[in-house]
């Protein structure tokens, strides 16, 4: 019995790092952003709670959103909008290196997990595409919808014959990083109370017009969850009552993705956009490379 327990588990950690495998390969080919999960997710809970106090939820209707659209006609391109709140970037203090580590302005208790960010991320890189070209039933797992290889201990199977391709193909890479401080002034235009969370991640563009996305967002120094699960779960909220404005330092510390002329625009990508949408053309991202620097 527990010989058969074995080889259950066995098969079963094979398949996960096949299905693993795939779904990493099928995110970084359509560059998907993975930061509306976890905006979803917590926007579910706000809504919960709104509706106990009949607060707004930050949702409006289809002519607001188009007045959302004619923003950066009206107000520039360092304005995004998070339901009836206005977020106006106003200025960037970005370090890079040993300044990321060894910086002292930004108190480390305002850092989501209360440790100063790492000048480098290492990473563990997989390249499937090669992994694909050598082996012809990897490949089918990856390009044919519903193969049978990638069911129970076929995959197990394939994974264990090329356990070996694999790590051949598999390496560790450092990427420099950037972060961020940029100080926001927000602005709730509506007349109640609205609580909401920043966005999550930034979209990363190659000279050539490549694009990522990954969540970034590290600090924040207005926070009103800052214990136990709030803070693991809603550190990035804010709240603001109708008509309030409040100013604040947010931190996104940004992996360089392509080489070191990368832009870095800050925002929601479109729902159900896939990783294929224009930062660029979009009212609701902010170029952050191009905000003014903040004065010392």
């Amino acid at each position: 019995m527990n010989k058969r327990k074995c080889v259950v588990i066995s098969v079963v950690a094979a398949l996960m790092l096949l299905l693993t495998g795939i779904v990493a390969y099928w995110l970084q080919k359509n560059k998907e952003s993975v930061s509306d999960r976890i905006n979803r997710k917590a926007s579910e809970t706000d809504v919960a709670e709104n509706a106990e106090t009949g607060k707004d939820t930050g949702k409006h209707d289809s002519s607001e959103e188009t007045t959302m659209e004619d923003y950066r006609q009206v107000c520039g391109d360092n304005i995004l909008m998070i339901g009836s709140v206005k977020v106006e970037l106003l200025s960037a203090d970005v370090l890079e290196g040993d300044d990321i580590s060894e910086e002292t302005e930004y108190p480390v208790e305002y850092f989501e997990h209360e440790k100063l960010p790492a000048s480098n991320l290492l990473e563990e890189v997989i390249d499937w595409d090669s992994i694909r070209e050598e082996s012809p039933e990897v490949d089918k797992c990856f390009s044919v919808p519903g193969y049978r290889g990638s069911d129970g201990e076929n995959g197990a199977r394939i994974m264990a014959e090329n356990e070996e391709l694999i790590k051949k193909y598999t390496s560790t890479v450092a990427r420099p990083q950037k972060a961020y401080f940029i100080k926001c002034r927000l602005t709730n235009e509506g007349t109640v109370a609205v609580t909401n969370t920043f966005p999550l991640a930034v979209t990363s563009v190659s000279e050539t017009g490549e694009l990522t996305s990954r969540e970034v967002l590290r600090y924040f120094d207005k926070p009103i969850y800052t214990e136990g699960e709030g803070r693991s779960m809603r550190y990035f909220f804010f709240k603001l009552e109708g008509q309030e404005s409040m100013e604040c330092t947010i931190g996104l510390v940004v992996p360089q993705e392509f080489g070191e002329n990368d832009r870095h625009y800050y925002g929601n990508a479109p729902e159900g956009s896939l990783g294929q949408y224009d930062p660029t053309t979009l009212p609701n991202f902010v170029d952050i490379d191009a905000l003014p620097r903040t004065e010392k």
